[in-house]
């Protein structure tokens, strides 16, 4: 549940995050969010550690929507809005 909250509201500021940095420096705060919880729960001894679990989550909803948004974001940018040839993007 803390994974999605974090998600959603994180998908709701990527557009002003990314506006201000860039969208390089956006997909690399989520890689970093991302690659971050992934190391909190592989040093993460103690598997009752629920404090542990709840920030990975949440680092991991964060990431997850950062770099969604990211990635549609350059996909866009390569099709075009109109652009005929789009389909070739996708095969």
């Amino acid at each position: 549940m803390i994974l999605y909250i974090c998600s959603i509201i994180t998908s709701a500021k990527t557009r002003a995050v990314s506006s201000k940095v860039g969208r390089n420096k956006t997909l690399a705060i989520g890689v970093t969010f991302s690659i971050t919880a992934s190391i909190m729960l592989y040093i993460n001894i103690d598997t009752d550690a629920l404090l542990t679990l709840i920030v990975a989550a949440s680092f991991i909803g964060v990431s997850q929507a950062i770099i969604i948004n990211s990635v549609i974001n350059f996909i866009c940018e390569v099709i075009g809005a109109r652009s005929e040839k789009g389909a070739s993007v996708f095969g």
